[in-house]
């Protein structure tokens, strides 16, 4: 234990040792030796522009919790913030941070005359980290702290692409709904077939009227395209439940170098598993379609892909009817080019899939039973 004091003159020192057997002296010396036992500096005594003393005492005397007096430092007597600053600097950095540049050299000094004062105490903990069982909790600390690190990192970049490509969709969602779902959606352009078959006739209507007169059955709203074929609308109520998770995985050929042809490969043969155990996929136009719509999402739609994955692993979250998602992203930016080529959807032959959709976006005329029609339940 120590008590640090200093004299204020040499005049005073004088007075005192004149004055020793003095009463006040007497009471002096018993305050001091009360000191002694509760073991406090006092900051009022330290010389403020001492900053190496400062950084080398007094930062580690509080630093252990001594008791203090007079706390308080006054903004012109206390370390500057750059000094500070510096001495933060060197003690996580060392010379990496401060070496090249010289700007530390007066710390490193401070430093090495703190140094002697802490070399035992410093012995003591070197002793310490040399453990195996310390090393192996430094290392593992260390490591969860890089994980950690990398993780928020990722989650940081993800949600900056997943807002900039949210906002992208809402200024094109309102345009991509109004040519997709035209006020005549339900009574305009049809698609119909003279009946159901492998070698129907299928054609397009202007109006659903005249679809009727002319003795046809609804197929779909809209006009046809290259999935209004047989094959392809039969694979459109048989895979209803898993499409989207199939064409995802296709998709995903694209992502480490393969090209439309390997995605488009992978639509024409492997979307549709067969009750004989087969696996087919769509035509090779109506693939084209799916291909070149699978590719544009994957453009246009990948970030927010990314943080719907990650929300619906951690919770289970509810979509509104506000919120912008995979599939809202797919319709407003691809879909206006997707729908046309196609011809058939789920939505525009009826049919409830995997994603849930509003109902004014169903066609609602088409009210075929299509597993009596495609013999699949």
């Amino acid at each position: 234990k120590s008590t640090m004091t200093t004299s204020k003159s040499g005049n005073e020192d004088d007075d005192d040792n004149d004055d020793e057997g003095s009463p006040a002296n007497q009471q002096q010396g018993e305050e001091k030796s009360e000191g002694n036992n509760n073991e406090y500096f006092d900051l009022s005594l330290v010389n403020k522009n001492d900053e190496a003393f400062i950084s080398s005492f007094v930062i580690p005397q509080l630093r252990t919790g001594a008791n203090t007096k007079n706390f308080f430092l006054e903004a012109d007597e206390a370390p500057s913030f750059w000094y500070l600053l510096r001495v933060r600097l060197y003690e996580t950095y060392g010379t990496c941070c401060c070496g090249c540049c010289g700007c530390c050299k007066d710390i490193k000094e401070d430093n090495n005359l703190a140094s002697s004062n802490t070399d035992r105490r410093m012995s003591t903990v070197t002793e310490m980290k040399s453990s195996p069982w310390w090393k192996f909790y430094d290392g593992f600390i260390l490591f969860l702290w890089y994980c950690l690190s990398m993780f928020f990192f990722y989650l940081t970049i993800v949600n900056c692409g997943a807002t900039a490509q949210q906002a992208v969709v809402r200024d094109n969602l309102n345009n991509a709904f109004r040519f997709l779902y035209p006020p005549d959606y339900q009574t305009g352009t049809m698609c119909g077939w003279d009946a159901p078959g492998p070698n129907a006739d299928i054609r397009t209507f202007d109006t659903l009227q005249e679809l009727y007169d002319a003795n046809y059955t609804l197929i779909h709203c809209g006009a046809c395209g290259e999935c209004s074929t047989w094959h392809d609308l039969t694979m459109q109520w048989t895979t209803r439940t898993y499409l989207a998770e199939v064409t995802k995985k296709c998709a995903q050929k694209s992502l480490f170098g393969g090209s439309f042809e390997d995605v488009q490969k992978c639509n024409e043969e492997t979307v549709w598993l067969k009750d004989d155990g087969s696996v087919t996929g769509f035509t090779e136009g109506c693939a084209a379609c799916w291909t070149y719509d699978e590719l544009c999402a994957k453009n246009n739609c990948f970030w927010i892909f990314l943080q719907s994955t990650f929300i619906n692993a951690v919770s289970d979250y509810r979509v509104q009817l506000n919120d912008i998602t995979s599939a809202t992203c797919d319709e407003a930016l691809c879909g206006p080019v997707f729908v046309p080529c196609s011809g058939a959807t789920r939505r525009r032959m009826n049919i409830k899939s995997d994603i849930d959709r509003p109902q004014y976006q169903q066609c609602t005329p088409q009210d075929a039973n299509w597993s009596v029609i495609f013999n699949h339940p």
